[in-house]
C-alpha cells in the first residue's frame, strides 16, 4: 500500500514537471519568435527594438514568476541570437545584462507593492534596460563617457516603448483566457 502512495505522489510531481517544462517552452517559443521577428524589422538606429518579446516576461513577473521569467529570458536571448547570426557577439551579454537587470527591477516594483500600474512597471524596466546597454556597451566595448550622451534619448524611447508594451501586456492579459497552471514557480 505504501509502494502505491508514494508511487502515485511520483507520478503527480512527474506530471507537474511536465506541465512546467511545457509552460516555459511554450512561453520562450513565443518570445524567441517575437524577438527574432522584431530583429527582422528595419530600423532608424541599430540600437532601436520596441522590445515586444519583452510582453511575454511582463506576463510572467506580474504573474509571481520571476524564475521563469529569467529562464525565457535566457531562451529569448540565446533563440535570437542563433537565429539572427549575433549569439557570439557583444549583443547577447549586452541584452542578458540588461534583461536580467530589468527583471530584478521589474520583480521588485511588483512584490514592493508601490501602488504602480503594469504600465508603468513596463516603463521603468524599458528605462532600466536602456541604462543597463549604456552601462555594459561602455564597459565592454566603447571605452569613452562620450556614450552616456545617448541618456536622452533613450530615456525617451523607453518612455514610449515602455508604454507600448505595458498596455500591449495588459491587453493580452485581458485576453487570455486559459493558464498551464496557477502556481507561482
Amino acid at each position: 500500500m505504501k509502494e502505491k502512495v508514494i508511487y502515485e505522489q511520483k507520478q503527480r510531481d512527474d506530471s507537474g514537471l511536465k506541465d512546467k517544462l511545457i509552460e516555459l517552452s511554450f512561453y520562450t517559443a513565443c518570445a524567441g519568435t517575437i524577438s527574432i521577428v522584431e530583429s527582422l524589422i528595419p530600423k532608424p538606429f541599430p540600437f532601436l527594438k520596441i522590445g515586444l518579446a519583452n510582453i511575454v516576461l511582463i506576463l510572467l513577473i506580474m504573474q509571481g514568476k520571476e524564475l521563469s521569467a529569467v529562464i525565457v529570458l535566457f531562451g529569448k536571448v540565446l533563440l535570437s541570437g542563433l537565429f539572427v547570426g549575433s549569439l557570439l557577439m557583444p549583443t547577447t551579454l549586452i541584452a542578458l545584462g540588461s534583461g536580467l537587470v530589468s527583471l530584478l527591477i521589474m520583480a521588485i516594483m511588483v512584490r514592493v507593492k508601490l501602488g504602480l500600474s503594469w504600465v508603468g512597471i513596463s516603463i521603468i524596466a524599458a528605462i532600466t534596460h536602456n541604462l543597463m546597454q549604456l552601462v555594459i556597451v561602455r564597459t565592454i566595448i566603447i571605452y569613452s563617457n562620450s556614450i552616456f550622451e545617448l541618456i536622452p534619448l533613450l530615456l525617451i524611447l523607453g518612455i514610449v516603448t515602455g508604454t507600448a508594451t505595458g498596455i500591449m501586456a495588459i491587453i493580452i492579459n485581458q485576453r487570455l483566457t486559459w493558464s498551464f497552471n496557477e502556481t507561482k514557480n
